[in-house]
């Protein structure tokens, strides 16, 4: 019996090691001119939205973020990643982009690989992308 324990421990190891790490990463999509990214780890979902060829009159561009499902309603949320930080309001459960220098700095956290914390109503959610975001989704 204590060889089989041991066999199974080492076959259990084993697997262990031979399964990758998998990073969660943005999906890119496109519906009706706009791009659509999806971001979703565990219970973190992340959406953003943007219309970089104004096919929209206004042009769209929004980011929801929700956790278990829910949003985080009428707050102010901040985001930051290293050394940069950026507080930018959210109205119905979206960031718009209604604050251009906010919004890109908020596009240029997301792009870059590794942890984007966000804060809001006491919560804090991390997004975590291996890659970071490729979108065209920045202000000019």
């Amino acid at each position: 019996m204590k060889r089989l324990t041991r066999i199974v421990a080492t076959l259990m190891l084993a697997s262990a090691a031979c399964t990758p790490a998998l990073a969660a990463d943005w999906v890119a999509s496109e519906d009706k001119g706009l791009k659509v990214y999806n971001f979703r780890e565990g219970t973190i979902r992340g959406l953003l939205v943007c219309d970089p060829e104004e096919y929209w009159d206004p042009p769209i561009y929004h980011f929801i973020l929700e956790q278990s499902g829910k949003g985080f309603g009428n707050t102010t949320m901040t985001i930051s990643k290293e050394d940069r930080t950026v507080a930018l309001s959210v109205i119905g459960d979206a960031i718009v982009s209604s604050d251009k220098k906010g919004w890109n700095t908020l596009i240029d956290m997301l792009s870059e690989p590794g942890p984007v914390t966000l804060e809001a109503n006491g919560k804090t959610v991390v997004i975590d992308s291996a890659k970071g975001l490729a979108s065209p989704c920045r202000k000019e």
